[in-house]
């Protein structure tokens, strides 16, 4: 937002200023918005009335101080070297000063110091006195150290954040090591066995197979390295398995997630082939401690006879 002071009259004096001289204005010059920065003419290489008119033009569409190098400001100050005794050039400049304070605040405040900067040093041309200097000085300071000390901030956030996420990678490739290197953890389930259903007897001579005995309940015995085991959903013994009187176990590989829950089960090895669906579907409803990441676990799942 610009705030005017007296632009009005500036523009005023500027094409009263323009008309002053006696020499002719070139004959046909090229439009301004036509004339790219690099190629506007160097104030001494106009004579004084071609500097008046510039100046005028530049008042006339409100390019009181910048681009750098054409632009109102510096015109009159061109002008000023040449008629040093001049009051109109003279009240020019003393009337565009507020203006070249409060771009230089603003640029300040954008964070564009490099402008800022160029027009404090436009503003000691002006006036060697200029009673803003020491102000807008101080205030560019100020904003050069708080940037830096921004910047600062922002590259030790980003270079904490990396350690973090860095740390957390390596605890979680450690806890994978680990639990890869470790041996599978015995764990014997309490195998709930049915009711068996009777074996046909031969039509010779028909026999009615002998009632089950229960089987002993059996504690799980996680390993002291692992993840402690919380919760145990006992398998279920398989009939063909329990009427055979066999025995045996099955080697799982766990997906475990951090809250403890099992997200994945896998057979790594086993004695009979008609124990693991039970043994991963028990597994699957396991619930270990909890811990900062998942990790993979190994466990060992026991099918035992009941006692004769």
């Amino acid at each position: 937002m610009r705030v005017h002071f007296r632009l009005p009259l500036l523009l005023s004096l500027a094409w009263a200023l323009s008309a002053c001289g006696e020499a002719p204005a070139p004959a046909s010059p090229a439009p301004a918005r036509a004339v790219a920065a690099v190629d506007v003419p160097e104030a001494d290489r106009l004579d004084t009335d071609a500097l008046r008119q510039r100046a005028a033009e530049a008042l006339a569409v409100n390019r009181l101080f910048a681009p750098a190098g054409n632009n109102a400001v510096e015109d009159y100050l061109a002008l000023r070297e040449r008629l040093p005794e001049d009051l109109a050039v003279a009240t020019a400049l003393l009337d565009l000063a507020p203006y070249v304070v409060i771009g230089a605040e603003q640029a300040q405040m954008a964070g564009q110091f490099d402008e800022a900067q160029r027009l404090i040093d436009l503003l000691l041309r002006m006036d060697a006195e200029a009673p803003a200097v020491p102000r807008l000085r101080e205030g560019l300071l100020s904003a050069r150290q708080a940037a830096e000390v921004q910047i600062e901030n922002d590259r030790q956030a980003t270079e904490a954040a990396a350690a973090a996420s860095a740390a957390r990678e390596a605890a979680a490739r450690a806890t994978a090591a680990r639990a890869a290197a470790a041996p599978p953890r015995p764990i014997e389930a309490v195998a709930a066995a049915p009711a068996p259903t009777p074996e046909p007897p031969p039509v010779a001579a028909p026999l009615a197979a002998p009632p089950p005995t229960a089987p002993a309940p059996i504690t799980a015995r996680p390993a002291p390295a692992a993840r402690p085991l919380v919760a145990q959903t006992a398998p279920r013994f398989p009939e063909q398995a329990l009427r055979r009187r066999l025995e045996g176990s099955v080697q799982l590989q766990l997906q475990v997630a951090a809250d403890g829950t099992v997200l994945a089960a896998e057979v790594v090895a086993s004695s009979h082939a008609m124990f693991e669906r039970e043994a991963v579907l028990a597994a699957r409803r396991w619930r270990f401690a909890p811990a900062p990441a998942t990790s993979t676990e190994r466990v060992a799942v026991a099918f035992r006879q009941p006692e004769a």
